[in-house]
């Protein structure tokens, strides 16, 4: 049978392989923490790409908005006459109601008696 080891020779051992324990532990601790880092940078700069990015794309529907409101606005307040088709009705009321439903910060003046007569010429309400 072979002899016990000693206590000393065990406990050294046993101080060896906490050392190494102790220290890989703290190496994973290490580890994790700048994977934490490492990943909370890559978040926050996704976050600030796509708070940019929808800035961008809202700047964007609103100068569509804008130039469409400035179209609809010219279409809208065009001079019609007695003699107006009803193509050309159709796209006079149109723009007045795309400057309503848009909310364009242009006021449009009340409809003439001219597009309210064609109105009911044509058969369509006037807004």
């Amino acid at each position: 049978m072979a002899e016990p080891r000693p206590v000393s020779e065990i406990e050294a051992d046993a101080e060896k392989t906490f050392r190494l324990s102790r220290r890989f532990i703290y190496s994973l601790m290490l580890g994790m923490g700048a994977l934490v880092v490492v990943l909370a940078i890559i978040v926050g700069l996704l976050v600030d790409n796509s708070i940019g990015e929808r800035q961008r794309t809202q700047d964007q529907i609103l100068s569509i908005a804008t130039s469409q409101c400035s179209l609809d606005f010219s279409v809208a307040t065009s001079p019609v006459t007695s003699k107006t088709t009803k193509l050309g009705f159709n796209l006079v009321e149109g723009a007045r109601i795309g400057v309503e439903g848009l909310h364009c910060p242009q006021k449009l003046p009340p409809p003439s008696s001219i597009l309210l007569q064609l109105g009911q010429k044509f058969g369509s309400p006037v807004s």
